[in-house]
C-alpha cells in the first residue's frame, strides 16, 4: 500500500494504492490555487509504505519525505 500527500497541503491527496505485480504504484495529484507555480521553488511529499491489513502506526511500514522541484 502506498499513500503520498504533500506538506504543506497545495495538491489533492490521492487515494492509498496498492502496488503492483512489479511493487509500483501510480498515485496521481493535482495543484490547488496554492501551488507555488515559479521558479525556484519546492514541494515536499509525505510518502507512506505499509503492508496491506497492517496497523498504520504498528504494522510493517516506511515513510519518507521527498522534495520536486516546480519549474
Amino acid at each position: 500500500m502506498v499513500f503520498a500527500r504533500s506538506t504543506p497541503l497545495v495538491t489533492s491527496t490521492p487515494p492509498e494504492q496498492i502496488t503492483n505485480q512489479s511493487g509500483y504504484a501510480t498515485l496521481t495529484t493535482f495543484p490547488r490555487a496554492t501551488f507555488p507555480l515559479e521558479r525556484g521553488y519546492h514541494v515536499q511529499f509525505f510518502l507512506r509504505t505499509r503492508k496491506d491489513g497492517d496497523s498504520l502506526l504498528a504494522g510493517v511500514s516506511s515513510r519518507r519525505l521527498a522534495q520536486v522541484a516546480t519549474r
